[in-house]
């Protein structure tokens, strides 16, 4: 029903939110939320083929729509937190 609907567009969300935050803070290329978006895109593109190829759950696309939209909210935090570490780092250096 509906309600199961929206609990696997909530759980597809936040299933990579997380990976959002630590890309940019792992990856110091990945230092917009379009980069990180963009990573986390393919990373949720290869669980879905491998979910295709092994037919263990279903490849949707709306799902890879919807882990890469949780990455992108996961990134706009994460991009702010590695852009004020490394800035402090750097500053840090230089005294």
């Amino acid at each position: 029903g509906n309600e199961q609907l929206l609990f696997d567009i909530i759980a597809n969300i936040i299933m990579l939110f997380p990976l959002g935050i630590f890309l940019p803070l792992w990856f110091r290329k990945l230092n917009t939320p379009k980069k990180a978006a963009a990573a986390a895109f393919f990373v949720s593109f290869s669980i879905e083929l491998v979910q295709l190829i092994t037919t263990r759950g279903y490849f949707e696309i709306d799902d890879i729509f919807h882990n890469t939209l949780g990455a992108f909210a996961g990134a706009l935090i994460g991009c702010r937190l590695a852009k004020r570490i490394y800035t402090e780092n750097t500053d840090y250096r230089k005294k």
